[in-house]
Order: structure tokens, then C-alpha cells, then sequence
């Protein structure tokens, strides 16, 4: 799961298995059916033998199985498939849901500046990383939600408001 940077969600879409069975099986409380097995063999590309010993197993780092990389292309936008996005969901709801409803946002501000605000603000006092709230607040820019202008005029430093 981790070396296909899939969540409990995504293996479970990804395999046809439910997230209870996965969670079952990750925590040691239940046999894995044969029907599992081949599951999980044909969508990670290995041996039901790797897959049921105790050694680690090393994905291919390129060319995943056919199936999995089918999943990546049909489910690239569904954040809470893969553990890489996840912390983005989580940021994009916030920022969704509560920030761009804030009267801060109605001057504009830099990544730096929302980032603090949303940290020692004592509503929220949530510590999100930078890069991600600047990928999330793009993404708000590019539906329309808000607007983002260069001042510098060097493409560098952007501010976001509403």
C-alpha cells in the first residue's frame, strides 16, 4: 500500500475488496481468503508467495501492474485514494469549507501570510504546510473562487483573496 502510495479507500476501490476486509488484514485479524489473494497479486504484479511471506516486498518503482496504473489514470483526482494526497483533501476542505468564508481573505495575501493566520488564528490554530495551501489556493484561482494577483511582477510572490 504504501509503495503504490495508496490509502485504505484507494486499495480497497483499486482491488474490489472492502476497507473493513483491509483493515482486518492489516491488522493481523483475519485469514486471507484465496479470492483476496489473487486479488491483491494481479493488482500489485506479484506472487501470491511474496505476498504471504514476512519478507518486505519491493514494488517496481516504474511500471506498476497494468491494473494499478489503470487506477491511477481513471482515479487521479479522487485525493483520498492516494497517501500523498491525502493531507490535501484535509487542507482543501478547510480552505473550502471555512477560510474562504473568512473576511481575512478579502485583502490580498501571500502563502506566508494565510499560513500563519491559519496557525495562530484561535479558531482554527492548525499548523497546514505551505506548499500545500499554495496548490489548494491555485486550484480555488482556477474555479473561480478566488483571485490571485502578482505585484511584483516577477511571477514569484502571489497574493490570494476573494
Amino acid at each position: 500500500m504504501l509503495q503504490a502510495d495508496l490509502t485504505i479507500e484507494g486499495l480497497s476501490e483499486a482491488a474490489g475488496l472492502s476497507t473493513h476486509t483491509i483493515a482486518k488484514i492489516l491488522k493481523g485479524q483475519t485469514r486471507v481468503s484465496p479470492t483476496t489473494v489473487e486479488k491483491l497479486t494481479g493488482l500489485f504484479g506479484i506472487s501470491a508467495s511474496a505476498l504471504m511471506s514476512s519478507d518486505p516486498i519491493e514494488l517496481a518503482k516504474q511500471g506498476h501492474s497494468d491494473t494499478l496504473e489503470e487506477f491511477f489514470e481513471s482515479n487521479e483526482a479522487n485525493l483520498k485514494y492516494f497517501l500523498s494526497r491525502a493531507k490535501d483533501n484535509v487542507v482543501a476542505h478547510f480552505i473550502k469549507t471555512v477560510l474562504v468564508n473568512d473576511s481575512f481573505l478579502n485583502k490580498g495575501r501571500r502563502v506566508r501570510e494565510i499560513t500563519e493566520y491559519i496557525r495562530t488564528h484561535p479558531p482554527y490554530q492548525k499548523n497546514f504546510n505551505p506548499k500545500v495551501i499554495a496548490k489548494v489556493l491555485d486550484r480555488l484561482v482556477k474555479a473561480g473562487k478566488l483571485q490571485k494577483e502578482d505585484k511584483t511582477g516577477k511571477g514569484s510572490v502571489y497574493y490570494y483573496r476573494r
